[in-house]
């Protein structure tokens, strides 16, 4: 990304290592730059070559371990996390602004009522960003998206809110949609998506 006073003003997609970029000149621009697993790392655009280094997220770095804590002060399903205890969760990170995740949701919605058998072995949980006080906060923006991109359609899962932001301080969420995989230990398995749980459902009424 090529930000300038905050504001970003162009993007180029670089694959693996090196890439040459050709960039405007004076001051006050930053190249900032992440992928699905790390955190944003910035520095000022400066003549020559320039190295960023990219941290991983707090998720990336809890693969395999115990996942971060998810706190939920709003839902549209009561007792959501409890519900969810002890089951494969995929924990979807979206936003109603967020176009990838709303193009994403028919998927998961398709997903869910077609593997209703299976929900005693895994729940999805839609967290929204934390942007506002609740789920109220969204309402006309998600009726406008069910109404049309949905085609009426509404998720049977829950959609939970933390209006803190700790939840997603603890994962450093930086990138909408983020799909996590939890299983019933409650580690953290890694990123996810419909194509791969369409494969995992298959797998989930054989014995352990």
């Amino acid at each position: 990304l090529l930000v300038r006073g905050g504001q970003v003003i162009g993007f180029a997609v670089a694959s693996f290592g090196a890439t040459r970029l050709r960039l405007p000149s004076g001051p006050g621009f930053l190249l900032a730059a992440n992928n699905e697993r790390t955190q944003m790392a910035e520095a000022p655009i400066r003549a020559g070559q320039m190295t960023l280094r990219l941290q991983g997220s707090a998720w990336a770095k809890a693969i395999g371990r115990v996942a971060p804590q998810i706190d939920v002060t709003d839902s549209t399903v009561p007792n959501a996390l409890a519900r969810a205890k002890g089951k494969w969760i995929v924990l979807d990170f979206w936003a109603t602004w967020c176009g990838p995740c709303i193009a994403k949701f028919p998927e998961w919605m398709a997903l869910y009522d077609r593997h209703a058998a299976l929900r005693t072995q895994f729940e999805v949980l839609a967290m929204h960003s934390p942007d506002g006080e609740s789920l109220a906060g969204v309402k006309t923006e998600l009726d406008r998206i069910v109404a049309g991109p949905w085609k009426g359609q509404r998720p049977a899962f829950p959609l939970i809110f933390d209006r803190t932001g700790a939840t997603h301080k603890r994962y450093g969420i930086e990138m909408y949609p983020t799909t996590l995989l939890i299983d019933p230990q409650g580690k953290l398995v890694g990123l996810t998506s419909p194509e791969d749980m369409a494969v995992s459902y298959t797998h989930l009424t054989l014995p352990t």
